[in-house]
């Protein structure tokens, strides 16, 4: 008497087919880049703080401002890098800073200039700028202490960051700090 049972059969998958396996990359992709974004954000929270403000409590601004720098992440997994030329840390209804310069000296100062337009901008405004060193996840943050009409700054580097790669950005507040101008990159020295 034969058997009629029929025996199971065991599916087999193609693993090295891309359709199974891709979405788990995109997905780890996609977690990787929102990790990295959320943590330079995290690195440069008081900037974002003030750079946001008019975007309501903490928790908004900082979801403001990855809305604002999603397309700052570059390269293909795993090697995701920050494009720092797109990084965005304020925006607001300010005039922003025109025809910016940055120099560095010698000596380790960076010159930070910009042009003041009496009839247009307000002398009172407060400058602030973020200098973002990538290899130390560090900062230095000024603000408050120059206004728009001093038309410039000079950052004396200390020996620790003499020779590190800084990011440079500029906005400005509002002497009432009720206001802020979009943020604008003068570029890395």
């Amino acid at each position: 008497m034969k058997n009629s049972k029929k025996m199971p059969v065991a599916k087999t998958t193609n693993l090295s087919s891309n359709t199974a396996v891709q979405p788990f990359q995109q997905q780890l992709e996609e977690n990787e880049k929102s990790a990295l974004l959320l943590s330079f954000l995290n690195n440069i929270d008081m900037a974002i703080e003030i750079g946001f403000m008019n975007y309501g409590r903490k928790s908004s601004i900082l979801k403001t401002a990855i809305k604002y720098n999603q397309d700052i992440i570059t390269g293909e997994f795993p090697n995701l890098a920050i494009d720092y030329a797109k990084v965005i840390i304020s925006k607001g209804s300010l005039y922003s800073p025109l025809a910016k310069i940055i120099k560095p000296t010698s000596l380790g100062c960076i010159n930070v200039w910009w042009y003041f337009d009496a009839e247009q901008e307000n002398p009172n405004d407060r400058a602030t700028i973020l200098m973002y060193n990538p290899d130390k996840q560090d900062y230095m943050f000024v603000t408050g202490l120059v206004r728009r009409e001093d038309r410039g700054f000079c950052y004396n580097r200390t020996k620790r960051d003499l020779n590190c790669v800084m990011h440079v950005y500029l906005f400005f507040v509002s002497e009432d700090k009720k206001s802020v101008s979009d943020s604008i990159y003068l570029g890395k020295k």
